[in-house]
């Protein structure tokens, strides 16, 4: 019994390691969206240079085109960038209140002072 439970507790503790290390993957890798437009834009800026020293009317039209696309693109990229970094200080401000949290739960924890009886008022810190 006490080895099916050690068993079950550190495969427990393994899925939480995982999701966990998973979850920083998720949030520390540029955003799927963001790189699939960071890679459209550099395929049409390499169209658009192969373009350039074309003279006919087709490749002056396809040239146009390509940069009113590109700069949808890059608009888009922008707005993507910037919410990705938002986001990114949100969650680094999060970490810190944690990591506050933490330490003021382990400088209670290991104070000096007698426990609490049920009855008697708080400590203030």
């Amino acid at each position: 019994m006490l080895i099916a439970w050690n068993f079950f507790s550190l495969l427990a503790i393994d899925l939480v390691d995982e999701a966990a290390a998973k979850l920083k993957m998720e949030i520390t890798s540029k955003p799927t969206e963001l790189d699939e437009i960071d890679r459209a834009i550099l395929k049409l800026e390499m169209e658009k240079l192969s373009l350039k020293n074309d003279t006919d009317k087709a490749s002056k039209e396809r040239l146009s085109k390509l940069e009113n696309d590109l700069s949808v693109l890059k608009q888009k990229q922008k707005e993507l960038a910037e919410q990705w970094d938002n986001e990114k200080v949100f969650m680094t401000r999060i970490r810190s209140i944690k990591e506050e949290v933490m330490f003021s739960l382990y400088i209670v924890s290991h104070s000096s002072r007698p426990p609490l009886e049920k009855n008697s008022a708080p400590y203030i810190l």
